[in-house]
């Protein structure tokens, strides 16, 4: 018998796949905006 997800699970599942994409795409890839690496150093520079 399988269990029925909770929401917490379903909103870890999301969280998760929302993250992925800096699997595929890291903070030093640049992009027509810069990169994201460069932008939080930047950031926390101030």
């Amino acid at each position: 018998m399988e269990w029925p997800k909770s929401e917490s699970d379903h909103d870890r599942t999301a969280i998760d796949t929302a993250y992925d994409v800096y699997d595929k795409h890291p903070l030093d890839e640049s992009d027509e905006w810069g990169d994201l690496a460069s932008f939080l150093e930047a950031a926390s520079a101030s």
